[in-house]
């Protein structure tokens, strides 16, 4: 059985798609994809809440979106390297006075790190990768379990890489991270989907215009990626579709 399916998001017809009554939760929300993810989905009218390090910015973000009539968004500042077993407990009582439900959580936030070969890697910044693009997902997931089974077909959403089933040299922990981040989402489809309707999916978004991309490959030509604006429907396809091939499954936009 093939675990990757190519995303057919291109006819997507995301303009007349909605998301009212819906509370998705996205990590990294602050720049690239995931600002890019709020946008659409709070202009479609889901709550979404932002999850990043990066107050300022999500402070900005925030009054964008206000001022255009989207629906009101809640700013989580967390920092996703600091988290653990014990502080999601609050993050979930919070979440569950204020929504009681949730219908979606997107884990977009990564660290790159410095690429570098194994035997030199710098031990910390391994850690530090492992724990933001491995650990915590699993964590968020666990944690949030309950909220996610009180709603109906609610939908998690892992990113993954080429790098997790083609790594390449000097690509080290960010490579087996998303390996790992793979067999989680795997794993967790495979002891959930027949006593509940919760779907578990790995999204990988290729090559877009981030500040990432910009670092892990300096010598590309800005316009040889596209905007993250670019990939939305494939995301939103994701959030809203019923076709159960995506189930389970690491789609490839």
């Amino acid at each position: 059985m093939t675990h990757t399916v190519q995303l057919a998001w291109q006819e997507f017809a995301a303009d007349s798609v909605r998301f009212d009554d819906q509370v998705i939760l996205v990590t990294g929300a602050a720049g690239g994809i995931g600002s890019a993810l709020t946008k659409a989905f709070a202009t479609r009218g889901a709550t979404v809440i932002m999850l990043d390090k990066k107050q300022r910015q999500l402070e900005k973000l925030y009054d964008e979106l206000c001022s255009v009539g989207a629906t009101e968004p809640v700013i989580l500042p967390a920092d996703l390297s600091q988290i653990n077993a014990e502080n999601t407990v609050s993050l979930v009582d919070g979440l569950e006075q204020d929504f009681g439900k949730l219908n979606g959580l997107i884990h977009n936030a990564a660290e790159l790190g410095v690429l570098a070969p194994m035997d030199q890697y710098d031990l910390q910044q391994w850690s530090t990768i492992m724990q933001v693009n491995l650990h915590a997902p699993y964590l968020l997931t666990r944690a949030l379990l309950p909220l996610l089974k009180k709603a109906r077909n609610s939908r998690v959403l892992y990113t993954t890489a080429d790098s997790a089933t083609q790594p390449s040299a000097f690509w080290g922990a960010y490579a087996i991270a998303y390996a790992g981040v793979e067999t989680q989402m795997r794993l967790w489809h495979e002891e959930l989907e027949n006593t509940t309707d919760l779907w578990f999916s790995c999204i990988n978004p290729g090559s877009v215009r981030t500040a990432m991309r910009r670092a892990s490959h300096p010598g590309e030509k800005v316009d040889e990626s596209p905007e993250p604006s670019h990939i939305i429907p494939a995301y939103l396809l994701c959030l809203s579709t019923m076709d159960s091939e995506y189930r389970g499954k690491t789609l490839i936009v």
